[in-house]
């Protein structure tokens, strides 16, 4: 009897010793439309004094839920480097620095802030995989966001779309239209990707309505016939959409 108290206590203080050692996030709630903050707390023991490096990639399984716009410090913490970067509706990637002070013997709390999207006791998980702290792997771990409006359930939806131009390819010489839609008034502007993945501007459009709009665009001569992306650019998203230069 007496030994098999003792097993079981072993495997409690095993398991809690893991637990410990583990980073972990808790639920966040928010109104629609309201900032939402998701702590993600990194215990003291799997943590350094100095720089630490954190970086991974975020899974959000309703997207419509939750939309991540920056990370921050939740207590003396320094954070040197910054980077949160979609990849798509649902993917996102994080690389993050942080310098713990030398006399700080608590866990280390970063903030996920992003806004609060959809309808009444809405749901998503967040899922922080392929992490690395100091060059090792850690755990992965979830995190809950729970939204809800006192309102009428209504979807809100925080993304830019850029639907298929017309015509495609487009004939030397002629002028083709894309539609787009955003969900709030925006700044809006449009790029132009090349094979090579370079990067040019082609206007600002200034701040849109939101709603459904419409974009125009004559290739000039310097635009050689291949494959090409129209980048729509604003403050709420980008969306990126391949076409074709045919002269």
């Amino acid at each position: 009897m007496f030994k098999s108290i003792i097993i079981l206590f072993f495997c409690f203080f095993t398991v809690t010793l893991n637990l410990q050692s583990q980073i972990y996030s808790d639920t966040a709630r928010g109104e629609v439309g309201d900032e939402i903050i998701v702590n993600i707390n990194i215990p003291d023991s799997i943590s350094a004094t100095g720089i630490n490096s954190i970086s991974g990639k975020i899974f959000i399984t309703n997207p419509t839920v939750f939309y991540p716009d920056s990370l921050s410090s939740g207590n003396n913490i320094i954070i040197n480097n910054n980077e949160l970067v979609r990849q798509n509706d649902s993917v996102w990637n994080f690389n993050i620095e942080i310098q713990k002070p030398q006399d700080s013997i608590s866990e280390v709390i970063v903030k996920l802030c992003g806004e609060a999207l959809a309808g009444t006791d809405s749901l998503c998980t967040l899922r922080f995989s392929d992490v690395i702290m100091n060059n090792f792997p850690i755990n992965d771990f979830n995190a809950i966001v729970i939204t809800n409006t006192s309102g009428t359930p209504l979807p809100y939806i925080r993304f830019a779309k850029l639907d298929q131009n017309f015509p495609n390819p487009v004939p030397g010489g002629s002028s083709t239209k894309w539609h787009y839609i955003i969900d709030k008034p925006s700044i809006v502007e449009f790029y132009i990707v090349d094979y090579r993945g370079k990067e040019t501007f082609l206007t600002n459009l200034g701040e849109q309505a939101n709603g459904i709009h419409e974009y125009i665009f004559t290739p000039e001569l310097g635009f050689s016939s291949g494959l090409y992306w129209m980048k729509l650019k604003t403050n709420t998203g980008e969306s990126l959409v391949p076409f074709i230069i045919a002269k």
